[in-house]
This record gives C-alpha cells, sequence and structure tokens, in this order.
C-alpha cells in the first residue's frame, strides 16, 4: 500500500484506435466505520485489475492498494486512519479508480462513510438505573434498569472485587437483558461496584465506544 504521489497518473485517457479504453471499476465497496478510522472492504473477482487508487478530501489525500494484497479471493480490506493516514471526525466521500498492468483505468466508484472520534464520544451518557440494592447477608448487589433510549447501546460492564478470590471482576451485560434486574454476587465488603456503557455508533462498526467508569449509588 503506497501513497499516490501524482493524480494525473490515474486521471490520464489511455487512447487506443481513437478510442478511450476503460477497464472495470470495482464491483461494490462496504464501508465499516471506527474510532477515527474506517474499514473499506472492496469487492473484485475481475483478473484485470492490479491496483486500486483511493482518493479522499476532495482529492487531496490518496492511497494505492495492490489487489495482490488481498486474503480473499471476493474482495480484500483497506483500513485508513490511525495509521499513515489521519482522518478526523466527519463524513467522507471516497473515490476508487480501478488500474491494471498496461496503465487503463475504470470509471470512478463512489463510497461515502462516516468516521466517529472525541464529539461523538463525549455525548454519550451511562445507562441509568431504578435501583441499587446491596444485600450483606449474601454479598449481592441487585440493579434495576431505565428502558433503555439510545440504539446504538450494546450492552453495559461492571467492575468490583470479588471476596472470595481478592480477584477484580469484569461483568458485561448485553443491552437486551436489561429489562430483568442484573445481580453481582460476591462482592467484597467495604467496596463499591463502578459500571460503565458500551456503544456502537452503527451495527457494523468496526470499534466499541465506552463511557467513564462511574460508581454505582444505592438507591
Amino acid at each position: 500500500m503506497v501513497n499516490c504521489t501524482n493524480i494525473n497518473d490515474v486521471h490520464e485517457m489511455y487512447l487506443v484506435n481513437g478510442e478511450t479504453i476503460y477497464i472495470p471499476k470495482v464491483d461494490s465497496v462496504d464501508a465499516f466505520s471506527g474510532d477515527e478510522r474506517v474499514l473499506l472492504r472492496l469487492y473484485t473477482k475481475n483478473p484485470m485489475i492490479s491496483t486500486f487508487a483511493i482518493f479522499w478530501d476532495q482529492k487531496n489525500d490518496s492511497l494505492i492498494v495492490p489487489v495482490e494484497n488481498r486474503i480473499s479471493p471476493d474482495y480484500f480490506d483497506v483500513m485508513i486512519g490511525k495509521n499513515s493516514k489521519i482522518l478526523t471526525e466527519k463524513s467522507y466521500v471516497f473515490n476508487f479508480f480501478s488500474r491494471d498492468n498496461k496503465g487503463h483505468r475504470s470509471i470512478k466508484y463512489e463510497k461515502i462513510a462516516e468516521v466517529y472520534g472525541n464529539r461523538y464520544q463525549s455525548a454519550l451518557q451511562n445507562h441509568y438505573y431504578k435501583t441499587a440494592v446491596f444485600n450483606a447477608v449474601t454479598s449481592t448487589l441487585t440493579v434495576t434498569w431505565f428502558p433503555t433510549i439510545d440504539n446504538s447501546e450494546i450492552a453495559v460492564e461492571f467492575n468490583y472485587l470479588d471476596k472470595l478470590t481478592g480477584l477484580t471482576v469484569f461483568k458485561i451485560v448485553d443491552v437486551k437483558n436489561l429489562g430483568t434486574p442484573t445481580q453481582l454476587a460476591n462482592i467484597a465488603s467495604g467496596t463499591s461496584a463502578t459500571y460503565r456503557t458500551l456503544f456502537l455508533p452503527t451495527p457494523t462498526a468496526i470499534d466499541t465506544f465506552y463511557t467513564d467508569f462511574q460508581a454505582v449509588v444505592l438507591k
């Protein structure tokens, strides 16, 4: 994977007998949003294609990706962001051009992708709970919940000290199970549990976002 050094190389027209020769473009592209990055999955089976040129930010940034790097006969993945390329939190338009070994190129294929970051992270809130009751006899904490109001919420994670093992326990409760009380067993005396909420900005996002841990206040 290398940078495009001359955009004119991609847009150059190759004429044969007075006609422009175009090779097939990528079949389709899936975009998977992430935290200041995006995973682009390019689908192609055409043996003519040797590389893809990818442009974004009004063609101010780019990559050339060799097709030989694929790990599947049907597609290959390109990660952009948090590596040699920097993406900020916004919506991007990616333009794809396929090229063959003779220098011919395809017409443009376009894909829009959303990239998330600190702005999205800072707006997240912990899932609200109704009650939190600790039973000192059984060392069990029982938490009841308000309904989920954010469709991007996927789970709640607890952190507490187990009195039997002396080890810190991390327990994840799927958001689908918050309709019933959550019970944490064997909480060490004199300690408290903390929790945070996990979010996926889209169902196919490659990164999970978290709120900060906060203490479960008994009520």
